[in-house]
């Protein structure tokens, strides 16, 4: 009967603990059934872990896109190398527009908040690319694909945040900068 086969199983891993054998490996063990409760949890992070991939792997294909149009457009403007790390400050001030609007910064003595400060530069590169002189040496679409790549990267990643529940219920609803927004009572 079962109960003897469980019996007999129990008699030998006790001798094989006692003598030191290695048929401990060789007899099975009885594995406990888990409960709904542990099924539920490991699915839902298999879910989880399949969604956090697919959004890793979305986040890679949209910068890949984006630095594939950058290359070639950057690269039938002008045969100018690009230099330098002002488009990845680009990026993070543009960034921060999009997390840290109510910031305000100092420049050349002029207290602006982060969000008018960024536009100025985005703007003034904007207008440098659109209208090119020759004696400047600005890398006019280095700062503009770090001002985008910044605004995109941070609204990816918090979406994906969002999706994912990470953190404390409601931090991630819409980004601040919405948030800010909607709060002033501004529509379109």
């Amino acid at each position: 009967s079962e109960e003897d086969i469980n019996r007999r199983l129990e008699e030998l891993r006790r001798n094989a603990d006692n003598d030191g054998s290695d048929l401990r490996e060789m007899i099975p063990r009885k594995t406990p059934k888990k409960s709904w409760l542990q099924r539920t949890a490991e699915e839902r992070n298999r879910r989880l872990d399949a969604e956090a991939q697919m959004e890793e792997q979305r986040q890679a294909a949209a910068l890949e896109v984006a630095g594939t149009l950058v290359r070639h457009w950057y690269g039938s403007v002008t045969d100018t190398p690009s230099l330098g790390a002002s488009g990845a400050v680009m990026a993070i001030t543009n960034g921060s527009v999009l997390l840290f609007p109510l910031d305000r910064v100092v420049r050349a003595g002029v207290n602006l908040s982060l969000p008018i400060s960024a536009a100025i530069y985005t703007f003034s590169d904007l207008a440098g690319f659109v209208y090119p002189d020759e004696t400047d040496n600005v890398d006019h679409t280095g700062h503009l694909a770090g001002a985008g790549t910044g605004l995109m990267y941070v609204w990816l990643r918090w979406a994906s945040l969002a999706r994912a529940g990470v953190g404390c219920p409601g931090v991630y609803g819409a980004l601040p900068i919405i948030a800010q927004w909607r709060k002033s009572g501004l529509r379109l």
